[in-house]
């Protein structure tokens, strides 16, 4: 049975020995033909359990190498990720490395093997990240939040981000699809749940709210599309 031999194959990615590039390939290969054949709806949500925690998948990191990752932690390549990310050089990207995988695209359709991916845990764009923050990564209102707290311990303080765009805006690299995606997935996400979130101590255990700085940014920066097809602030 397929699943069991995922299950078997698994365990050779719980330490991290090195594993070659055949071996990972073919174990690809084995993963995605079970996802594929599995139509039992428990099999199949324990097939992307188990895989989506483990380190079975390749990227490129910053100097060029493959390094073995989490489905969750790295993007699908299209084109609407391709141009919102254009000239953004930032470390927080990763990428699938398709061409490690060449093989396994000559024998499936793309987006056979990006459904896969995806249904693992992996991004096709990114989503509003919640995110915890020191007091130096504080805006000026949030500081002022904070102060009026007169805290005694500061126990941890959360803020939200939509990674790529700040660059994205200031760079011209938003354009009406991409607005369009922005702005579905701030109102799926949910205005009233970007809250900028301290939790402290005083006297007892206590939380104080503010403007998330992402909700800033969205009212400076040009990410909106106009009905002439202009971006522009709001």
């Amino acid at each position: 049975k397929l699943f069991d031999k995922v299950k078997i194959t698994l365990d050779k990615y719980n330490d991290n020995d090195a594993i070659s590039r055949d071996v990972m390939v073919a174990d690809f290969k084995l993963f995605l033909s079970c996802f594929l054949q599995t139509e039992d709806y428990e099999e199949r949500n324990e097939l992307k359990e188990k895989l989506a925690n483990c380190q079975a998948f390749a990227i490129k990191d910053r100097n060029g190498k493959s390094i073995r990752v989490k489905p969750g932690s790295f993007y699908i390549h299209n084109p609407i990720l391709d141009r919102y990310l254009k000239g953004n050089k930032s470390s927080n990207f990763n990428f699938f490395d398709e061409k490690y995988y060449e093989s396994v695209y000559k024998g499936y359709v793309a987006s056979v093997i990006n459904d896969f991916l995806q249904f693992l845990g992996a991004k096709k764009f990114p989503g509003i990240k919640k995110r915890e923050v020191s007091y130096n990564d504080l805006t000026t209102t949030q500081k002022t939040a904070v102060s009026k707290t007169c805290y005694t311990s500061w126990k941890e303080a959360y803020d939200f981000d939509l990674p790529g765009l700040g660059f994205a805006a200031k760079n011209g690299n938003i354009d009406m699809e991409i607005s369009k995606l922005l702005w579905n997935t701030i109102c799926n996400y949910g205005v009233h749940n970007i809250k900028f979130t301290f939790r402290y101590f005083y006297r007892t255990d206590k939380f104080t709210t503010a403007d998330s700085a992402l909700i800033d940014k969205l009212k400076e920066l040009p990410w909106l599309c106009n009905k002439d097809g202009k971006i522009v602030k709001l």
